[in-house]
Formats: C-alpha cells, sequence, structure tokens
C-alpha cells in the first residue's frame, strides 16, 4: 500500500473585526463555482483595515447572477451603481469595480472560530456640502451662535448681554 504524507497548511491570516459596519471599496468581481452553481465573487477591501500579516483587509462575498428586484445582486448592484436596474438591460458587474460603499460584517461560527463575513452591501455615505458659509464672530471669528440687535454674528463668549 502506498503512504499518501502531505504537509499541513495553516489557514490565511483573518481578519480580527468586531460585527458592525465598514467603509469598503469593490476591489474585483468574478464568476467562482458555487454549491449552487456558478455565483458572482465580489472582493472589497476594507478601508483602514489590515489582515494580522499586513496585507490589505480584504472579504468576499458572493451572489447568484439572477439580478430581480428580490435578490441580493439587485440589492449590491444598486448599492455599488447608484442605480436602480432596469429590466432587460445588460450589466457589466465589472464596470462596478473601484465603487466606494459600506460593507455590513456579520460573525459566522466556522470550525476555526467565528469569521467575519460580508452580510450586506450599501451605498458609501455622501458627504453634504454646506450651501453657504457660516457666519463667524466679529470678536474672534469663532462660528456665530447667536446674533445682535443690528444682526451682528457673535459666539457664546462675546455675545452682548440682554438688557
Amino acid at each position: 500500500m502506498t503512504t499518501l504524507t502531505i504537509p499541513a497548511e495553516a489557514s490565511k491570516a483573518p481578519l480580527e473585526l468586531e460585527a458592525g459596519v465598514f467603509k469598503a471599496k469593490l476591489i474585483s468581481v468574478d464568476m467562482d463555482d458555487g454549491q449552487y452553481g456558478p455565483q458572482a465573487k465580489f472582493v472589497f477591501e476594507l478601508d483602514g483595515i489590515t489582515a494580522e500579516d499586513g496585507s490589505p483587509g480584504r472579504l468576499w462575498a458572493w451572489s447568484s447572477f439572477k439580478l430581480t428586484p428580490a435578490t441580493k445582486l439587485h440589492r449590491w448592484v444598486m448599492a455599488l451603481g447608484g442605480k436602480r436596474p432596469v429590466p432587460g438591460q445588460q450589466y457589466n458587474l465589472s464596470a462596478l469595480v473601484g465603487a466606494h460603499c459600506r460593507v455590513l460584517v456579520e460573525l459566522k461560527e466556522t470550525d476555526d472560530g467565528p469569521r467575519p463575513r460580508v452580510h450586506e452591501v450599501m451605498p458609501a455615505l455622501k458627504v453634504a456640502k454646506p450651501t453657504a458659509p457660516c457666519d463667524a464672530c466679529v470678536d474672534c471669528s469663532e462660528p456665530a451662535e447667536v446674533y445682535g440687535e443690528q444682526g451682528t454674528p457673535y459666539c457664546m463668549a462675546h455675545a452682548p448681554e440682554e438688557s
């Protein structure tokens, strides 16, 4: 009888994450063979997160290729592309690569202990730009919180006393 020996290897360095919402960027979308057939494999790089080995913090997520309003892929295309998919239109998932988003990470129990996994993909937060500059206190340039009788802006420290 032939003896078959193989080396035992450690699994790739896991990310030490708590469950939560993280800023991320989609860095690739590929076709992968899943237990239910072909699936889209999304790879996300998490902003400011690194693995134990110092490599960028990355998480993977899979979806079917079914693009209907009830599917995960539909939600993810909306979150990453910013538009609702139109029935009958063809979509190039690779065009979403580079899109910024947020990912909801949950911990899933595995034989190796809890592992972070992407549960949902959400649009990136948009930062509102101020429509007008804030008034500044005439005495110190701090943001104005009150106005004098003539409409002069003051911070609380320099506000005129009421008579």
